[in-house]
């Protein structure tokens, strides 16, 4: 609940946003700012706001996007927003052997996710990790990252 600022949804499909209104619907709430686009070219100003969500983005993405990604949603963050980040983690060996073989054998029954670990991405855009938990959903390890907004500058530009 926000009920003092926007919130907005963003999904590369429209039939992720019409799920995601119909959803809204169901459930009597107040339907966020649901828009089409990309998040490699998030269609929002600089220093829009002040938190942003993603979950299981990353973990869809091609590794040379995820750079381009990550400095978009610093961009759109106001000076020391936060990133609340969930992604399919890779911390677990045994999970990643699974995952990987299935992947090997039908990469289109896992929407083309795939395990990551991003700290080591979300330092070099510009955020300072705050708190990384793990859990386990049916066996699927999970890896929440919550992480702030540097206020300095990256590669020569302030942002």
């Amino acid at each position: 609940e926000n009920p003092t600022g926007i919130t907005a949804g963003l999904d590369l499909t429209r039939g992720m946003i019409e799920r995601a209104k119909r959803r809204c619907r169901r459930r009597s709430l107040a339907s966020p700012a649901l828009i089409q686009g990309d998040c490699r070219s998030l269609p929002f100003r600089s220093g829009s706001f002040d938190v942003a969500f993603s979950a299981y983005v990353f973990d869809a993405l091609a590794k040379q996007d995820t750079e381009k990604t990550l400095l978009e949603i610093r961009r759109v963050l106001k000076p020391s927003g936060r990133l609340v980040l969930l992604h399919l983690s890779a911390s677990g060996l045994w999970f990643n052997l699974f995952w990987r073989t299935l992947y090997w054998i039908v990469p289109n029954l896992l929407g083309g996710c795939r395990p990551i670990e991003i700290a080591d991405e979300l330092a070099q855009a510009g955020f300072t990790v705050s708190e990384v938990r793990r859990l386990r959903n049916w066996g699927i390890p999970t890896g929440i990252i919550l992480s702030v907004a540097a206020t300095e500058q990256i590669s020569g530009a302030e942002v």
